[in-house]
Parts: C-alpha cells; structure tokens; sequence
C-alpha cells in the first residue's frame, strides 16, 4: 500500500498544483473575492474531485494487484458524496483566504486529520 501511495502523492501533487494555477487565472469575478472562491470551489469539487478519486482507487486498486473498474463501482460515487460533506467548506476557506504557493498544503493538512 505504501507504494500506491507514493504514486499517488507524486501524480497529485503536481496534478492539484497545475489545477490551482488555472483556477487562479480563469475563474475570477473581479472585485468580488467570495463569489470567486465560491465558483472555484464549485469548479474544483465537480471537475477534479471527481477525476482525483478515481484516480486515486484506480492506482490503489492495481497497486493491490484488484479490479480497478470493480471498485469503481462499488466506492466512487459514496466516497464522491462523502467527499462533499467536507472539502466545500475547506476549499471556499482556502481559496478566500490563503495564498496560491500555500494552497496544496492546507490541503494536505487536512488531507491527514489536521
């Protein structure tokens, strides 16, 4: 399992960093701070959330030697809706409030249980 998630770490990381720099430059309403983290979470939680889970139980599941379409179906969409009983309410905080260069690690913070 340890290296699933070294895979994982070293795919999400640069995948979550290129994907915070497009939200920064395409989804801005000028002036309007809230609404901008609001949308970017909107776009976050519907676009990546979705493709990083899969990817996640893909990698995991080859890793553990399983079906990856098999998990696919039994544990995407629960973990997607549990998924979004935590990360809008993370995302729109860090996306109002911290930096671009610090916005991964709030995320690997909570990532691991604060």
């Amino acid at each position: 399992m340890l290296s699933g998630l070294t895979c994982l770490i070293g795919i999400f990381g640069p995948a979550a960093t290129a994907w915070y720099k497009v939200l920064e430059r395409n989804v801005v309403f000028k002036g309007r701070t809230f609404v901008t983290a609001v949308a970017r979470t909107a776009c976050d939680q519907l676009m990546f959330a979705p493709v990083g889970i899969a990817a996640f139980f893909t990698c995991m599941t080859i890793m553990e030697g399983g079906d990856p379409k098999e998990k696919l179906q039994e544990k995407w969409r629960q973990t997607l809706v549990d998924n979004w009983k935590l990360w809008p309410w993370v995302q729109v905080g860090n996306f109002t409030f911290v930096p671009l260069n610090l916005r991964l690690v709030v995320v690997n913070f909570v990532s691991i249980g604060g």
